[in-house]
């Protein structure tokens, strides 16, 4: 049984490690507080669970046009990225901005000139799809032929399992 939980550990880390490469290769790594706060549990047998900021979905899937988002947040992001200065400026980028996501949703056409890889979107099912063959590789490796099946089945009743919110 130690076994699988230092498997499960390692498949859990390598996840989150690319989860956070993905995020950062899109260019959403302002603060750093997504990438940071990024975490995984396991119940030791067949879970893995990864924990990420509420906000994680809207990072992943964006927003969609018509929806006004927070003011404040916009303020703090345009503050923490240093992109204009003075509270008159910083409030009126930030109503710009809002006003540009309320109409072309977001990620927005300017918020590609920040990603490294042409995405903005999309970082938990793209990892996932990219790297569940070679993870699965290296769990049969581990623990031969016999475990591939069990492990085969865990994943295929549990398609959701890097997808926890906290």
């Amino acid at each position: 049984m130690e076994e699988i939980n230092v498997l499960l550990d390692l498949v859990g880390e390598f996840f989150v490690e690319k989860f956070r490469e993905e995020i950062a290769m899109q260019g959403h790594n302002n603060t750093k507080t997504l990438i940071e706060t990024m975490r995984f549990e396991t119940n030791g047998v067949d879970t893995i669970d990864v924990y990420m900021q509420d906000y994680a979905k809207f990072v992943d899937s964006g927003i969609r046009p018509g929806k006004k988002v927070s003011v404040y947040a916009l303020i703090e992001w345009i503050e923490q990225k240093g992109i204009a200065t003075g509270e008159k400026e910083v409030k009126g980028m930030a109503f710009a901005i809002r006003k540009k996501i309320e109409q072309e949703g977001s990620p927005t056409s300017n918020a590609y000139n920040f990603s490294d890889n042409g995405r903005r979107t999309g970082f938990i099912q793209l990892v996932i799809s990219e790297q569940s063959k070679f993870v699965l590789s290296l769990i049969r490796e581990e623990l031969g032929t016999f475990s591939s099946g069990f492990f085969d089945n865990v994943i295929k009743t549990n398609r959701n399992i890097f997808l926890q919110n906290e």
